[in-house]
């Protein structure tokens, strides 16, 4: 059975400038398939609206996404530059946030967080693990659009770093380990950096097709 779209938005940041990859991470290619493509329609099967943050709009002309720069003010300073020009855009009020080297995505721990964020009324709602090595990951989750006013704060004052951001909101937690997702919450949080873990990340889906 098909399920309904969620009433929020989804957000992918693809504004970053890419120096250890070496080219730009938005036009990457996977397995012959372009990873952004992929996100966008992903994402467009799970949510009402898509907002891609990017300096190059021109990238998406024919897809069905809305693309938005940074504000001015706010202009290159980073992620949360992205969520606070999302935020004044976006038609709903809550958000999911992922990134444009990350390819994994699940529907089931989607509908699942933003069930679990609508009921609990908190700020955002995270993927949590106990075996995970940083203290929380601020992507794979969702938002509500009343943090606009502490973004603004922040960047005002170029606190910058998106987890010592997060860690001022009230949150909510999925537990990753209680779904068989069959790698850790680590493993799944996998944002490609450099050439090398592409090629790594090329080969083990290429082994998984296979197996």
């Amino acid at each position: 059975m098909k399920l309904n779209k969620l009433p929020a938005s989804a957000v992918i940041l693809a504004g970053g400038q890419s120096r250890r990859m070496k080219e730009d991470k938005q036009q990457l290619i996977l397995n012959g398939q372009w990873l952004m493509g992929s996100l966008i329609s992903q994402l467009n099967t799970l949510f009402e609206e898509v907002i891609v943050v990017s300096n190059k709009p021109q990238l998406y002309q024919s897809l069905p996404v809305k693309v938005i720069q940074d504000v001015p003010s706010f202009k290159g300073l980073g992620p949360l530059a992205g969520m606070q020009a999302s935020i004044q855009e976006m038609a709903y009020d809550s958000f999911f946030l992922t990134a444009c080297d990350m390819p994994k995505l699940s529907e089931t721990l989607i509908r699942h967080q933003f069930s679990k964020l609508m009921n609990d009324q908190t700020k955002g709602c995270l993927l949590q693990s106990k075996h995970q090595s940083i203290d929380l990951y601020p992507f794979h989750a969702f938002y509500h659009k009343s943090i606009l006013s502490l973004l603004n704060k922040s960047l005002t004052q170029r606190e910058l770093k998106l987890r010592y951001f997060i860690k001022q909101l009230p949150l909510s937690f999925i537990d990753f380990d209680a779904f068989n997702m069959n790698q850790s919450l680590d493993e799944w949080m996998l944002n490609l950096n450099t050439p090398q873990e592409r090629l790594d990340y090329e080969k083990l889906v290429e082994r998984r097709l296979l197996t």
